[in-house]
């Protein structure tokens, strides 16, 4: 019989496997950008092929095979609860109210380190927009980009981390696909949009109503507001402020009011099995593994902490990397 893992281990390979996921796309990225410069910078298409050839098809298939070999499956117990038209709509308001929030008070922050630089503090999103049309903003921003950012921080989070407890997936992912952005500019705004998604998901089970606020959220976001900016009509400026206000002010009352939780809560979950409480101890069924075995196989571990999770090896190894790259991108860029 396979030996349980625990969870300080479970955690820290995790964090390994996204530490090797970043270390590799920047890498990658670093030496495309090399030998590549006039392709890259000469085309519309350059930086995004540069951005998503090394991270999809280079080094994810490397973070999938460790997370196969190195973190056995643990989704625990996820929701089954249905998110209807109007939910979803509440949950959209929310998200871009929330988005823009912290995406002012990130431009205020950056504005100030602009100033001890004694130059602007890029913005690599903005770099993109700025370097694209926007059919490719569209295509890579709007759609390849949220499909795939939620099955690797969300559906195969949960199905490694899901067993160890519901806050946990839900912090640790948001942290994880706030730090993997890597830039200030938008640290902010993707660590409650990670924490949002997370819970929708852990909540229903559903990855479909996720990648379609994600996908709404980028669009809207990257390549309808931007469009608004770019026309230099003061109509469509005027329609942006408002648009803006609107949603910032819906969104805080939506979300003060409580219209964004889901009911009725999930029961709480066994930290080593994740099954519901009232199960936990009960005989498991190990044909042929001898009772003294299974018995120390059923203790139930305790249950870890985002604190636990920030603190473990692999997890210290992932978060170092990406502060380093965030100086790097605010200070050196």
């Amino acid at each position: 019989m396979e030996k349980q893992l625990s969870n300080k281990s479970r955690l820290s390979r995790v964090g390994l496997c996204y530490f090797i996921l970043m270390l590799l796309t920047q890498a990658l990225q670093f030496g495309g950008a090399y030998l590549l410069s006039d392709l890259v910078y000469t085309t519309s298409w350059g930086l995004w092929a540069l951005s998503y050839v090394p991270l999809y098809c280079m080094a994810v298939p490397v973070f999938l095979l460790m997370m196969h070999k190195l973190v056995p499956d643990a989704p625990g117990r996820s929701g089954t609860q249905k998110l209807s038209a109007g939910g979803w709509l509440r949950w959209l308001v929310i998200s871009l109210g929330a988005t823009y929030i912290l995406n002012f008070v990130s431009l205020f922050i950056t504005q100030l380190l602009a100033q001890l630089k004694g130059g602007a503090v890029e913005n690599p999103l903005e770099t993109m927009q700025q370097n694209s049309s926007p059919l490719m903003m569209l295509l890579f921003a709007g759609i390849i980009a949220p499909v795939g950012e939620e099955f690797l921080f969300r559906k195969l989070l949960h199905d490694k981390l899901g067993s160890c407890g519901e806050k946990l997936y839900i912090l640790t992912g948001a942290f994880i696909f706030a730090m993997f952005h890597a830039n200030l500019s938008q640290l902010l705004y993707a660590f409650v949009l990670g924490a949002a998604f997370c819970y929708i998901y852990v909540r229903t089970g559903k990855l479909r109503y996720t990648v379609a606020l994600h996908v709404t959220i980028n669009i809207i976001g990257s390549v309808l507001m931007p469009q608004l900016a770019a026309s230099g009509s003061e109509a469509a400026t005027t329609l942006m402020g408002l648009v803006l206000i609107a949603l910032i002010v819906a969104g805080v009352i939506l979300a003060v009011r409580g219209r964004w939780k889901f009911a009725p809560e999930l029961p709480q979950e066994n930290a080593a099995f994740g099954v519901p409480q009232e199960q936990a101890g009960q005989q498991m069924p190990w044909e042929g593994a001898p009772e003294q075995e299974a018995q120390a196989q059923m203790q139930p571990q305790p249950a870890p902490t985002f604190g636990d999770a920030l603190l473990a090896p692999g997890m210290i190894a992932y978060t170092g990397l990406c502060i380093v790259l965030i100086l790097f991108t605010t200070f050196m860029a």
